[in-house]
């Protein structure tokens, strides 16, 4: 603004009433009150509001990994097996749960799984307790998903032979 504007604008405030000006003033006071209850006062207490339900949500995602950590520890204190009960842990579980979608051979200290249609749910149960019991991991993977199930190969790393 230039001078001239401002010192005309001083000047039609001051020939406003008292009352106005009063009026006006509590107005322009109103919306900044408003406008920090809003901004400021509102997002606290939504989180006041829903910390109760953060924290039991954070306490349960804790308890999830503490129990996740326990189990690795206890994956983790198992002996490993030799190499000739890595190969018939394989055999067995492949049996068991892959039955008739899967077979395995033996290559040195490789095993390759070769899958034909395999649930995904029963290659997921396979697959965790190979980790968890047999104590083993996929080394490389070649799946494709079809509409009756997974088809490919899983080649797993066995203990080297004693």
């Amino acid at each position: 603004m230039s001078r001239l504007s401002e010192s005309a604008l001083g000047a039609w405030w001051n020939d406003v009433p008292a009352q106005t000006r009063l009026i006006a003033g509590l107005g322009v006071g109103a919306v900044v009150v408003v406008a920090l209850v809003m901004f400021m006062l509102v997002p606290a207490v939504k989180t006041l509001r829903y910390a109760a339900a953060d924290q039991q949500a954070l306490d349960n995602q804790l308890d999830t990994m503490r129990s996740l950590a326990g189990q690795a520890q206890a994956i983790k204190s198992q002996p490993k097996p030799d190499q000739d009960e890595a190969r018939k842990f394989i055999e067995t579980s492949v049996k068991q749960r892959l039955a008739s979608t899967a077979s395995v051979s033996f290559a040195g200290d490789r095993a390759t799984l070769s899958l034909n249609n395999a649930r995904p749910e029963a290659l997921a149960a396979w697959l965790t307790d190979t980790r968890a019991n047999g104590r083993l991991l996929p080394a490389e993977a070649r799946l494709t998903r079809g509409e009756a199930g997974w088809t490919g190969q899983l080649v797993l790393n066995l203990p080297a032979a004693k």
